[in-house]
């Protein structure tokens, strides 16, 4: 019995260890891994909505200008709730302290990057989808 107790344990330690996300990483950080091993970081490029709101806005007031703007092929966003907010590290030029939210909303999770661009006094923003668990 004490052999089946420490096995289902070494077993299940990387689900408990990355905050009950079998894959070992949660959405932000599968994002983040993505982007990052593109070695270019062209997804940077292209174009993104203009949200001029002051560098020092709340996270909230971003991310509800974000959604107003941003369309899917879906439609638009009708409701949503923030799950996590936080920063993250990106080796692409110019996104080394972006933030993210996990967002749950009507059309799915997704996680929306966003910096405040001091060259051109608005906020960049970039929604990416998240798969649906199996």
């Amino acid at each position: 019995m004490r052999k089946i107790i420490i096995l289902t344990f070494i077993i299940s330690l990387p689900y408990f260890l990355s905050g009950g996300n079998a894959e070992g990483t949660d959405p932000i950080d599968q994002i983040a891994n993505k982007l990052n091993s593109d070695i270019h970081g062209l997804w940077v490029n292209g174009g993104y909505p203009t949200i001029k709101l002051p560098a020092d806005e709340k996270p909230e007031n971003v991310i509800e200008q974000a959604i107003k703007t941003v369309g899917f092929d879906k439609g638009h966003i009708k409701t949503y709730k923030i799950i996590e907010v936080r920063k993250i590290k990106l080796n692409a030029s110019g996104m080394e302290n972006c933030s993210a939210a996990l967002i749950e909303s009507d059309l799915g999770k997704k996680v929306l990057l966003f910096k405040y661009k001091e060259s051109s006094s608005q906020w960049w923003t970039r929604f990416f989808e998240i798969p649906e668990e199996k």
